[in-house]
């Protein structure tokens, strides 16, 4: 398999993940720290101001983003309810559907973007990494 990693592939790279860590930051401010506990919003509002800044590009950065989209996603899932759903034509009688209300459903939209936020962040970090390995390599 051959790849061509190059400067205009990397700057793609970081034109979305500054793009996805936008909407990140927005559904943090709009959605997801007006749904949280007023004594726990201090961790989101810090990582949205992280998420519209210009070094997006860090390694705590992105630790802090997985640690607060587990604490999201515990969330979600707390106020998920699983419910069956008999089906008389299916082979297994019915099936289990996952039921949220609207307030829970907009934040597993917010933790999507932040999930997308994260990917993209990782995806560009990963593309220079490997320019940077690629020409120490041929240095050698």
């Amino acid at each position: 398999m051959e790849y061509e990693l190059s400067t205009d592939l990397l700057t793609g790279l970081v034109k979305k993940a500054f793009s996805d860590a936008r909407f990140a930051a927005e559904a943090l401010n709009r959605v997801v720290i007006p749904a949280w506990p007023p004594h726990r919003r201090t961790f989101p509002a810090h990582l949205a101001r992280r998420l519209s800044g210009e070094d997006i590009f860090s390694v705590d950065l992105m630790r802090d983003l997985e640690t607060f989209l587990e604490a999201l996603e515990t969330r979600i899932s707390d106020e998920t309810e699983i419910v069956w759903q008999g089906d008389e034509h299916d082979t297994r009688g019915g099936a289990e559907h996952r039921v949220m209300n609207q307030k829970t459903r907009v934040l597993a939209q917010s933790a999507g973007f932040l999930r997308s936020a994260q990917i993209s962040i990782q995806d560009a970090l990963d593309a220079a990494r490997a320019i940077r390995v690629a020409r120490d390599l041929l240095d050698t």
